[in-house]
């Protein structure tokens, strides 16, 4: 078993795809893409792991590895299952450290990997929220902050219990703005200086440079009302992390206007999903999804839509 892989740990959408791709890109650093696919299978404290279920997906069409799988079988544990793909990500790149980028279920990670360390990366929430309306995974920023207030809540409550030396935090924006002085940081905490080829990510990526001129966009972009809302909501995160809070009057949301709102955000979901999938796309992954009992249908269907929206997925 790898002894302290790194996990980069963060909501969606806050930039660790970007973080990803300059640490992979650190001759003695590899990174792993989105590996929460792998952890969903891991059973919380009083449930089992799903080993059989993990394998069914790594055999499946939807698992999408940019190098040939490897192999796997039933003699193997769960845990060292999700070690091997760790082990070959390092091992193909010839790289000394291996980590991997993981949205959900981090609590789950030192069960596997006791002396696991942690990157963690927040950006502003009321950036991330707009940013999932434009992805298409939320209709509103009031569900848009979802995803983000439970990460950070996650975090928070996993962060209280590690080590000193187990953790080291950043935010997107001051990557942004000093990448050089943020990845020297994270370099010394994962036991490796810092490399210029960090940067260079832009050459074989559709990522481009950091640019600040692109962070904090909802000053410019955010309706007054959307500010209310994310800071109605998350103001206490917001302020926990530096971030300061807008000049704008406070807003009460009740049960029967959020009830509203988060139906409002279904059905702006799924109109966007037509307008992105195409009709015909849209109804085959809707009726596969509910009402045919054919797997292999589904798998199919499933790998179309997720080859869509990968293609959208900066």
């Amino acid at each position: 078993m790898i002894d302290a892989p790194f996990f980069l740990v963060g909501a969606e959408r806050s930039g660790t795809t970007l973080f990803r791709l300059m640490l992979d890109s650190h001759p003695r650093l590899a990174c792993f893409f989105e590996f929460e696919q792998f952890i969903d299978f891991c059973g919380r404290e009083d449930e089992p792991d799903r080993k059989e279920a993990l394998m069914d997906y790594v055999a499946g069409p939807s698992a999408d590895f940019p190098f040939p799988a490897p192999r796997v079988d039933s003699s193997m544990t769960y845990a060292k299952i999700v070690d091997v793909f760790l082990a070959q990500k390092r091992d193909l790149g010839g790289k000394d450290f291996v980590g991997a980028t993981v949205h959900r279920g981090i609590e789950k990670l030192t069960r596997i990997w006791p002396d696991a360390r942690f990157v963690h990366i927040v950006r502003d929430g009321r950036d991330v929220a707009r940013s999932r309306i434009s992805m298409g995974w939320d209709g509103n920023v009031w569900t848009g902050i979802d995803d983000w207030i439970a990460t950070e809540e996650l975090w928070d409550t996993v962060r209280s219990g590690l080590r000193p030396s187990q953790f080291v935090e950043t935010r997107h924006e001051d990557l942004i703005a000093d990448s050089e002085r943020e990845l020297t940081r994270v370099c010394e905490f994962l036991g490796v200086t810092y490399s210029e080829h960090m940067l260079d990510y832009a050459k074989g990526s559709t990522y481009s440079l950091p640019n600040p001129a692109l962070v904090q966009q909802w000053r410019t972009k955010a309706t007054e009302l959307e500010v209310r809302l994310v800071q109605a909501r998350a103001a206490h995160i917001l302020t926990s992390r530096g971030y300061e809070l807008a000049d704008v009057k406070p807003i009460q949301i009740g049960p029967a206007e959020d009830r509203r709102m988060r139906r409002q955000s279904r059905w702006a979901k799924r109109r966007f999903q037509f307008r992105r999938l195409g009709v015909p796309l849209a109804l085959s992954s809707f009726v596969a999804r509910r009402i045919l009992p054919f797997p292999l249908l589904k798998r199919h269907v499933a790998a179309r839509v997720e080859s869509v929206r990968r293609r959208h997925r900066k």
